[in-house]
């Protein structure tokens, strides 16, 4: 008699119908899941919302006395609608929850996602948890595009690859240097990896740029694939001359921009976007043969550029205010 599975049996409310003698790691998943499954207060449900049935059950999204929901992240729901019109939206059984009491625990950016699409999506429903789950929804590790970038095979740079594959779904958005940060789901990343197998060309410099300068280094790679697209021959000799900085005037559009990213070892103040667009400024300059004395971009009085020779590129937001 397997002792494992007789414990299982003798426990209170279990009762399976499976052969003692069998040993507990030859079970299927359903065997298993027969063998342990107790009475749960919870119920369990798969449903299809509409943007009408949506508005409904935000109606039940309200906390108890002495709570409040927690503030609406547009840019998730954002990037929800996105994927529910694209139809990338997968039914993964993360669930919309709802309490013992009826009141929403987590649903209420699905329910604006969707809104806003006006297009159904289909999801798993949880009923009768406790008051206080919400202290526990989302509280663990998210799994990032970079988790899954890992999952998929790929070695190395899974976070610079997340972030460059970000920085070309902004520009296919036609939101590049946007003052707001785009957050792309993971299956929008994938589609977009999928069209774009070329940005691992970009990893390439990611080494060699943390060797020489404390940045965003997948700013700068990020650029040099757009770069690619619009050049890739001057690309090449662009980014080949940044790293090595041999045989530059002083109004060079490259020594300017070495002399920007040097100075970051002394003042780390220059975020992404400031990152990306002085480097797409210096490589227009520099593709125009035109010299340059100061390289500076100033959010609040220039749009973010455009790159030169870049065809097919989205219109660019202005003064990085949507």
């Amino acid at each position: 008699m397997n002792q494992a599975i007789a414990a299982i049996r003798n426990t209170p409310d279990v009762i399976p119908d499976i052969n003692l003698d069998t040993n507990l790691e030859d079970l299927t998943l359903d065997q298993l899941i027969e063998l342990t499954r107790v009475p749960s207060p919870l119920r369990f449900d798969v449903i299809e919302i509409t943007p009408d049935v949506a508005k409904v059950l935000l109606k039940f999204n309200t906390p108890g006395p002495g709570k409040k929901n927690r503030n609406v992240k547009w840019h998730a729901v954002r990037n929800y609608a996105d994927d529910m019109r694209q139809g990338r939206w997968l039914l993964t059984g993360q669930p919309i929850i709802f309490d013992k009491h009826g009141i929403g625990v987590d649903l209420q950016h699905r329910m604006y996602a969707c809104i806003e699409a006006k297009v159904p999506f289909r999801v798993a429903v949880v009923r009768g948890v406790e008051p206080d789950a919400f202290m526990e929804i989302d509280a663990h590790s998210r799994r990032r595009y970079s988790d899954a970038l890992s999952i998929l095979g790929q070695d190395g740079l899974l976070r610079e690859s997340q972030a460059i594959l970000t920085r070309i779904y902004e520009w296919e958005q036609g939101q590049l240097g946007a003052s707001y940060s785009l957050q792309p789901s993971n299956k929008t990343l994938e589609d977009v990896r999928q069209r774009h197998p070329g940005y691992k060309g970009a990893l390439k410099v990611i080494s060699p740029l943390r060797r020489r300068f404390s940045i965003a280094h997948s700013a700068v790679a990020a650029c040099y694939y757009l770069f690619r697209k619009a050049d890739a021959r001057n690309a090449e000799l662009f980014i080949h001359t940044l790293l090595q900085g041999v045989g530059l005037d002083a109004d060079s559009p490259i020594r300017q921009l070495r002399n920007r990213f040097e100075n970051q070892r002394k003042s780390n103040h220059m975020d992404t976007r400031e990152v990306m667009a002085i480097t797409i400024k210096a490589w227009n300059a520099w593709l125009s043969n035109r010299s340059m004395e100061l390289l500076v971009w100033r959010s609040s009085q220039e749009s973010f550029p455009n790159i030169l020779n870049l065809k097919g590129a989205p219109a660019r937001v202005n003064g990085g205010t949507r």
